[in-house]
């Protein structure tokens, strides 16, 4: 009899922990949803400029040459045409 009580407790404890994982990934993917909702409309309407940003991007074209590149053709073909990259909204 005690035996079977012990093995009730043991997985009624198991039951439990394994209740508590699944709570808490629920509760981490409502929290990734939530701010992939909200923070990709933070960052388009955030336009950073001027101190860190700068000298972060600064730093950036030393590191990565090619996203340089590419930041000056499309500063390049905006002044040429005036026309505004799609990605740059």
């Amino acid at each position: 009899m005690l035996t079977v009580l012990a093995n009730t407790r043991a997985w009624i404890t198991v039951g439990g922990i394994l209740l508590a994982i699944a709570v808490v990934i629920f509760l981490i993917d409502r929290l990734f949803a939530w701010l992939a909702k909200n923070g990709a409309k933070a960052m388009r309407n955030d336009k950073a400029s001027g101190g860190m940003s700068s000298l972060l991007g600064t730093f950036e074209g030393f590191l990565r040459p090619e996203k340089q590149m590419v930041q000056e053709e499309r500063e390049q073909r905006k002044a040429e045409t005036g026309v505004t990259d799609p990605s740059d909204r």
